[in-house]
């Protein structure tokens, strides 16, 4: 379903081509879980397969090309490293997919079912701001879509 809704909203910008679109392939999936030190959710997985070797930029920041899969382990490591710098703790089970300016963390609760939602960590005073932003990967997906092609839209593509 996620792969339709994608190819969908992507076919309807002028700033997109969907058929550029590159996935992973099973074994590199494997890899990235191995590496990953832990199995990602059957919604993350779909998109990894169908998407993650664009080169477009669209999930760039997101963990979905090929220089991100290489440091899923380094992105946890400074997401911790960044939470703890306000007493927060990134939960245990948390795949983090990135890190914007030390203050938000993005990640998968891994353990909450096939199509899990996407947390947000804001940096304030607590440490304790974990919200789930999105009710799911798929919608978080769709989401970083459609925010890339709205700006593009306004500011074009570089």
């Amino acid at each position: 379903m996620m792969k339709a809704d994608l190819l969908a909203r992507a076919s309807s910008s002028q700033h997109l081509d969907a058929s550029a679109f590159v996935g992973l392939t099973l074994r590199e999936l494997a890899l990235f879980e191995v590496e990953s030190r832990r199995p990602l959710p059957a919604s993350y997985r779909e998109l990894l397969l169908f998407l993650g070797k664009n080169d477009q930029d669209v999930f760039a920041e997101f963990g979905t090309t090929p220089g991100r899969m290489l440091s899923a382990a380094a992105q946890t490591r400074e997401a911790k490293a960044v939470m703890a710098e306000v007493g927060a703790v990134l939960p245990e089970d948390a795949f983090v997919l990135h890190v914007h300016l030390a203050d938000e963390v993005y990640y998968l609760p891994t353990r909450q079912g096939a199509d899990p939602p996407v947390v947000l960590w804001l940096r304030d005073a607590s440490g304790e701001s974990h919200d789930p932003r999105w009710r799911s990967v798929s919608d978080f997906a769709l989401w970083v879509l459609d925010h890339k092609i709205e700006h593009w839209e306004k500011h074009g593509r570089r």
